[in-house]
């Protein structure tokens, strides 16, 4: 259903309040000829080569004046120590372990330069993905962790990666 924006004026969906990407972008770097025998991947783990493990997370902004948090599904590299612990607590809900620090494994739309970004990843229920905070930085995406972010700029982040959602272009999210 569409309705006219307060933001655009167009009509257009209800602005989704979460991106995610299906595969890292690590996942790209093979040739797809070789997938089948590099990589290993389901919806939350993935592992390239045997040596490069990758983890799905969220990655939460506030929005002001919103109930919700704007999130982003991305991945990370992790150690290989550290991928092999979270899958031993894979099933334990908010387990007696520190946060552990990854690179993320993406670059949305808008946040150039964020890709290899250190993160420290939150693990908390079981059935949920983990938390990433972005290591402080003064990137973009830090800061907007950091202070939050407008209804406006969700629109704004939105139209870059999902102009399809507005009557024209393609994006990489959601590959």
């Amino acid at each position: 259903m569409t309705r006219k924006c307060d933001y655009c004026g167009e009509a257009h969906a209800e602005l989704p309040m979460d991106i995610a990407y299906k595969r890292p972008y690590h996942y790209f770097l093979i040739p797809e000829e070789e997938v089948d025998k590099r990589i290993r991947i389901n919806d939350d783990l993935c592992v390239i080569d045997e040596e490069v493990c990758l983890i799905r997370g969220l990655l939460s902004i506030p929005v002001a004046g919103c109930e919700r948090d704007f999130k982003w599904g991305v991945w990370a590299i992790v150690s290989r120590e550290d991928f092999a612990r979270y899958l031993e607590l894979w099933d334990v809900d908010y387990p007696d372990i520190d946060p552990f620090r990854g690179m993320l494994s993406c670059e949305p739309p808008g946040y150039d330069g964020i890709l290899n970004a250190e993160v420290e990843i939150h693990i908390g229920k079981s059935s949920h993905r983990p938390e990433f905070r972005l290591r402080e930085s003064g990137h973009l995406m830090y800061r907007e962790q950091q202070a939050g972010i407008s209804m406006q700029r969700v629109h704004e982040i939105v139209r870059q990666a999902m102009p399809h959602l507005f009557g024209s272009g393609s994006s990489d999210a959601g590959d």
